[in-house]
């Protein structure tokens, strides 16, 4: 459980600001507990107007480049009132409403008590809000305790506290502190020398040690529902802080071993698939890591999910009949898109796998099978899936994403792939997410019937079938049932790895937010090992069931190369899952058992001396997959009969079958000629 704590406004000493929108900060950030004003650390009252100057943006009499921004930047009231309001755009209604109160605060207010106010609630940089919370973030001091220097110093730090952040940018912040110390000069607030003193001062810090507890979930949970949040009080949130600290370790931990390969940041939501509750997100790595983008949230930022879609695929297919014994070749082909131009997918080893069923192609992610999967599904069909599964950043047509839509060439969230899993997980009803527990907790609605979310469950459980890519062991093996799915887009930007137990979702990606590409990583090495101990951290001390099967999935033994019912020759038998009804009902027909004639290899026709006959098997594959057959060493059919077994010849002659040729020769034909009309025959 996350608790949010609430900015305490009774500080601010000011009756008339309107009601705040949004009062929500996150836990461990302080609120100033009295007036700035009742003992000032700096005399302030006699020059509350050069202060507010210098606040609002450095109008006034500080220096020429501050003047020129005069007409720019709003007044104080203006800033106060929008610090209050907290509007989520910058509309004509907004700033009008903005000018209408900063219009009555100073009517009604003198500047000081506006001054006051905006001291108390203003933002000085990491996550503080009002004097006291920053003179304690940055000197562990209260206002009371602050000298000249520092006082000047934090005053400096509101006008962007991002830019002049002591901790990262002294230098910044310490110009910024002149400034002040030169307004309150310029009205003689100060002496030149006791401005030179303040300067000159050197700024001792305090440790940084701000720590917001699960820093992007509080930050998007403000941003999208401050005005559902109360006033004042504690609000209780989804977050399991044990778990969100355990995850946050474990991001770091494999992200020291990741460096090596270019890659600097992290991202993992955790939910439950039975609530929908979010009990983890870590957006980032880092959220105060300023060189590597830490405050980007990740885990709701749009990236390429890459084969983390192919599940939806082939969900599709099996909802048209097809089976996970259904058999597709995985051999290059060429598509075209929109505009005509030639489109081939590659798998990601390079290589083509030939005539596969559907439960292998799937659990090793080869790409041309989902493609040529999803061109016979439809695109349209695959978007309203996703769509209908609660992806809301595919909004555009389905020509604009084309097939390599299930390759994951368009941009989706962590947050709502993760989600979109969840309808595998409950056996095909949607999950919809809460973050407070004041919220009820939502149902989904049936978007697959429940035997085809067992079936692809089943598959992504399913640790033989992935042995061909993904080996016996590694991130995705688990000695208790996860049906996981790996993704890596082009130029190795994005690595997910998204994965369910009965309980619960895991989502994890790794890679850059500035999109840099990383080195020598895949969803199953990069995002991966993440995922696997994010997991074990979600699941710890539950139970750990396996997925139920619906009533009417039933078992058939099929012929594994065919995926149809076996026929006596088939050398290789599986069990397969199927929907009841969809079972197989045709016989295989790959492997035929044909004779052949031994002294050619050809075929042997009844005309064929039996001596000379043996039966072989061979596997005839569809035309597609000849040229693929013949590549990779798989004995070849003969395409004609044996010329040695036209006719029946006499005992005799059979008895003499040689690789001479025989001829009949009248008696005016010599010896010598009949072998010279054979030597040619003879020829290598």
């Amino acid at each position: 459980m996350h608790r949010l704590s609430h900015l305490d406004a009774r500080g601010l000493g000011v009756d008339g600001l309107p009601p705040a929108e949004t009062a929500a900060r996150p836990r461990g950030v302080q609120a100033c507990p009295g007036s700035f004003l009742d003992e000032p650390p700096l005399e302030l009252r006699e020059g509350g107007e050069d202060l507010e100057d210098e606040l609002a943006g450095g109008r006034g009499r500080v220096d020429d480049t501050i003047a020129d921004r005069t007409e720019t930047n709003p007044s104080l009231p203006q800033q106060l009132v929008r610090s209050r309001l907290q509007p989520r755009s910058r509309t004509f209604v907004a700033k009008l409403r903005e000018a209408y109160w900063a219009l009555r605060l100073e009517r009604v207010l003198s500047k000081q008590k506006i001054l006051e106010a905006y001291v108390n609630t203003a933002s000085f940089g990491h996550q503080t809000f009002g004097i006291a919370a920053a003179a304690k973030t940055y000197f562990g001091k209260s206002p009371q305790e602050l000298s000249l220097p520092e006082s000047a110093f934090l005053i400096g730090l509101v006008q962007s506290p991002s830019a002049y952040d002591p901790f990262a940018h002294m230098a910044a912040a310490k110009k910024r502190q002149a400034l002040v110390l030169r307004a309150m000069e310029a009205t003689n607030l100060l002496t030149p020398l006791q401005r030179s003193e303040a300067e000159e001062r050197t700024i001792l810090l305090a440790p940084d040690r701000t720590k917001i507890q699960a820093p992007h979930f509080v930050l998007s949970l403000l941003q999208t529902r401050a005005d559902e949040l109360p006033e004042s009080g504690e609000v209780r949130t989804t977050i399991d802080l044990p778990l969100q600290t355990r995850i946050e370790k474990i991001v770091e931990h494999h992200l020291s071993e990741l460096q090596k390969e270019h890659v600097s940041d992290a991202a993992v939501v955790v939910l439950d698939a039975h609530t929908g509750d979010i009990l983890a997100m870590i957006g980032s790595a880092n959220y105060f890591d300023e060189a590597n983008d830490g405050a980007v949230n990740v885990a709701i930022s749009p990236r390429q999910p890459g084969s983390t879609v192919k599940p939806f695929t082939y969900a599709l297919a099996l909802i048209q009949g097809d089976t996970a014994a259904t058999t597709v070749a995985d051999v290059q082909a060429q598509f075209f898109t929109r505009e005509g131009n030639p489109y081939t997918p590659r798998n990601y080893d390079y290589n083509e796998h030939g005539l596969v069923r559907y439960r292998e192609a799937l659990a090793n992610s080869y790409n041309i099978a989902a493609v040529k999967i999803l061109q016979r599904v439809g695109v349209d069909r695959l978007l309203g899936l996703l769509r209908d599964a609660g992806t809301t950043t595919l909004t555009q047509t389905p020509d604009h994403y084309g097939l390599a839509l299930t390759l994951g060439d368009a941009e989706m969230s962590l947050w709502e792939l993760s989600r979109a899993y969840g309808t595998f997980a409950r056996a095909g009803d949607t999950l919809v997410t809460r973050s407070l527990f004041s919220d009820p907790i939502p149902s989904g609605r049936q978007i697959l019937g429940s035997s085809i979310a067992w079936l692809i469950t089943n598959i992504l459980s399913d640790p033989r079938a992935r042995i061909a890519e993904f080996g016996e062991a590694g991130p995705l093996a688990f000695d208790w049932p996860v049906a996981a799915k790996t993704g890596t887009t082009r130029n190795a930007r994005d690595n997910w790895t998204i994965g369910y137990t009965p309980d619960r979702i895991v989502g994890a990606w790794v890679g850059n937010a500035d999109n840099m590409p990383m080195r020598n990583t895949s969803g199953i090495t990069g995002a991966g090992p993440i995922f696997h101990d994010a997991m074990v951290a979600a699941t710890q001390g539950r139970p750990h069931p396996d997925f139920p099967k619906t009533a009417n999935i039933v078992t058939k033994t099929v012929c594994r190369l065919s995926g149809k019912l076996p026929s006596s020759i088939c050398p290789d038998l599986l069990e397969e899952f199927f929907i009841r009804g969809t079972e197989p009902k045709e016989i295989d027909d790959l492997y035929r058992n044909v004779s052949i004639d031994r002294r050619n290899g050809l075929l042997a026709n009844a005309s064929c001396d039996s001596r000379f006959v043996e039966r072989r098997t061979f596997v005839v594959f569809p035309p597609e997959l000849q040229s693929w057959s013949r590549q990779n060493g798989w004995p070849q059919m003969p395409p004609a009969v044996s010329s040695l077994c036209s006719s029946r010849d006499s005992s005799n002659a059979s008895s003499t079958h040689s690789r001479w040729l025989s001829i009949t020769h009248r008696k005016t034909v010599t010896a010598s000629n009949s072998i010279r009309s054979s030597r040619p025959h003879r020829s290598k």
